[in-house]
């Protein structure tokens, strides 16, 4: 590819490099590769495993402190994440590092077992795409279709299909560009929720439900192509053989256990999967025969909190189309009555300069998720940070039709982990800026301004 010669650099590096193997898994596309008019695409995926800084496993882990996951920079120019779990080192959820820092004189190299694939490339070539995939094992099922084409397909999943269009994820994933697995709840699932809550399934349709929904919703998602051989695969390589956590696609995890005797899948420790490996042409289907919730979230606490979410949101409608309201001059919401501030929802409801940000959060009844276990970092806008936005903007946000980008937006403010300013600090003095996930998938950026604060620290 010539990308050598760009490795035999003085400076220091850090090679995260693919065994033999993971060049195997890429199947006929690694052919391709190596044709002539590929020569340069090629060069692009060598450099993308390369980092123009020295990075032990040790310096890896310690940056991580804190954080779901960080973004490193390549010498391709792209970013790639890597996230820790159960212990192991894992680069854009997909590669997983299995022998680390070998030590030469410009720098470290890892191997890990898949090749990676810089974003913006059309097909993945390195994950387990279906076409790069290993033979199926007996027993899996093919669907000549998308995820969301198979659901649509399905008269057992007719509720779920619903329900995605509802939340506004079924346009999103029939358009996702990377593999993703489901863990999709039947039919019965649903019929099991409802005979604890009659209302919750119409109650989440509600405008101050569907941001729940969504997030529910995406709770059942994954990345990458999740096959049970692919699971037990992974299981082999933890202390714990027959149990994995996997991020989701909210980065809480999702539990999975595997029976000794048959690859029988157990989610979250109560709900089965019926229907194991039905591959699609973007991903993985598993069937299961209960709803996942997130960490935290019941469905009798749901029930209510959406009920007065709504009555909130025709209170605030009723008032802005009165004129009584403004982000300027909005309604301080009544003061708690707490000893000392319990969670996030909490220390931001107390603050006087945070009445705008606590008003929104309600809005799309986002004080709910905030308010579950965590850990969670929220960098929180005050209200002159508002008052700076166009103000036709800010009213559209406030809008039926705009809640949904409001939504988004304020999940953008919101990582997943304790991010001190002494973590990110301590980080930042080996790399100049730090990308870490957000709420939405989407990373934000972190480095220092060149200005100090008044007590002579850095800003960032």
């Amino acid at each position: 590819s010539g990308a050598l010669k760009d490795l035999k650099v003085d400076g220091n590096i850090t090679i995260f490099a693919p065994e033999n193997r993971a060049f195997e898994k890429m199947g006929p596309m690694f052919k391709k590769l190596l044709k002539e008019e590929n020569l340069g695409l090629l060069k692009d995926i060598v450099l993308y495993h390369v980092v123009p800084a020295k990075a032990s496993s040790k310096a890896i882990v310690k940056a991580l402190q804190g954080f779901a996951a960080i973004g490193v920079d390549t010498l391709e120019g792209q970013k790639f994440n890597i996230t820790a779990q159960r212990g192991m080192l894992n680069l854009n959820s997909d590669a997983i590092v299995t022998a680390i820092d070998l030590h030469g004189t410009n720098g470290y190299m890892h191997v890990i077992d898949r090749v990676l694939t810089p974003p913006n490339m059309a097909a993945p070539v390195g994950r387990r795409a279906l076409e790069a995939a290993p033979a199926p094992r007996r027993g899996l099922e093919t669907y000549d279709g998308t995820l969301i084409e198979f659901i649509k397909a399905n008269d057992d999943m007719s509720t779920l299909a619903d329900l995605l269009d509802k939340s506004g994820l079924m346009d999103a994933l029939e358009g996702y560009p990377q593999a993703l697995t489901m863990f999709a709840p039947e039919n019965s699932a649903f019929e099991a929720v409802q005979a604890e809550s009659d209302k919750i399934l119409s109650l989440l349709g509600t405008p101050a439900g569907v941001p729940i929904l969504r997030s529910i919703l995406q709770y059942h998602i994954a990345g990458g192509n999740a096959t049970t051989s692919a699971i037990r695969e992974l299981m082999a390589n933890t202390t714990d053989s027959n149990h994995l956590e996997i991020p989701s696609a909210i980065q809480m995890a999702i539990s999975i256990d595997l029976a000794d005797a048959a690859d029988e899948l157990h989610i979250n420790n109560d709900t089965n999967v019926t229907t194991a490996d039905v591959i699609v042409s973007n991903g993985v289907v598993h069937q299961i025969d209960g709803l996942l919730l997130p960490p935290g979230l019941e469905i009798k606490i749901l029930e209510s909190a959406i009920q007065e979410a709504n009555i909130r949101m025709e209170e605030l409608k009723k008032q802005r189309a009165a004129g009584n309201i403004t982000l300027e001059a909005r309604e301080k919401p009544p003061p708690r009555r707490l000893q000392e501030p319990q969670t996030l929802t909490d220390i931001i409801a107390l603050r006087e300069d945070l009445t705008t940000l606590d008003s929104m959060l309600a809005l799309v009844n986002l004080t709910l998720p905030l308010s579950t276990p965590g850990p969670f970092t929220v960098f929180a806008p005050t209200n002159d940070a508002f008052a700076k936005l166009d103000a036709n903007l800010l009213e559209l946000l406030q809008s039926p039709e705009g809640q949904p980008l409001l939504n988004t937006i304020l999940q953008y403010h919101v990582l997943a982990g304790n991010a001190t300013q002494e973590v990110i600090g301590m980080i930042l003095k080996n790399v100049s800026n730090i990308a870490v996930a957000t709420a939405v998938q989407i990373p934000v950026f972190i480095e220092f301004d060149n200005s100090t604060t008044a007590e002579g620290d850095k800003t960032l």
